[in-house]
């Protein structure tokens, strides 16, 4: 691959080089339809931005807003397909098996993320610019990352 990192991992924590970016990324040799690997760390934002959601959908002020109200179990769905997809598919030598269950974690988690958005489009808005970037933005970058890596997972 073009972007590669010299990882050195003990083979007592196999484990935990499954969820190392760099790994993962490394998988992918850079075509004309396929992003270079710094595109992984896409995610660094999207964790970000939900962490930031996270906390404050929890806030009195917001706790009963329309947005987090559309969001229901779909978050949790997406979250744990991610997380699902990450560990069956971050291996650099992976079955068929564990490719197709990765292509259909992350499939599951841009489904999740795309009903979270439909759900957010139907429900009533105040227009306000802290709406925007604090309930719908993260979910928007959310839904971008996961459809790519959806395709390329594929």
């Amino acid at each position: 691959a073009l972007y590669t990192a010299d990882i050195d991992l003990d083979p007592e924590y196999e484990f935990f080089s499954r969820f190392n970016l760099w790994v993962f990324a490394e998988r992918y040799e850079q075509g004309a339809m396929t992003p270079a690997a710094p595109f992984f760390f896409m995610f660094i934002g999207v964790a970000l931005f939900c962490a930031v959601f996270g906390v404050v959908q929890l806030l009195p002020a917001f706790r009963a807003h329309p947005m987090v109200r559309g969001i229901k179990h779909w978050f949790f769905l997406a979250v744990a397909a991610q997380v699902a997809a990450y560990i069956t598919g971050a291996n650099e030598e992976d079955s068929l098996l564990e490719k197709c269950l990765s292509t259909f974690f992350f499939a599951v988690m841009a489904v999740s993320v795309y009903i979270i958005l439909e759900n957010q489009a139907n429900s009533v808005s105040d227009g306000t610019s802290t709406e925007y970037w604090l309930l719908r933005f993260p979910f928007s970058l959310y839904a971008g990352w996961s459809i790519v890596m959806t395709l390329m997972s594929a």
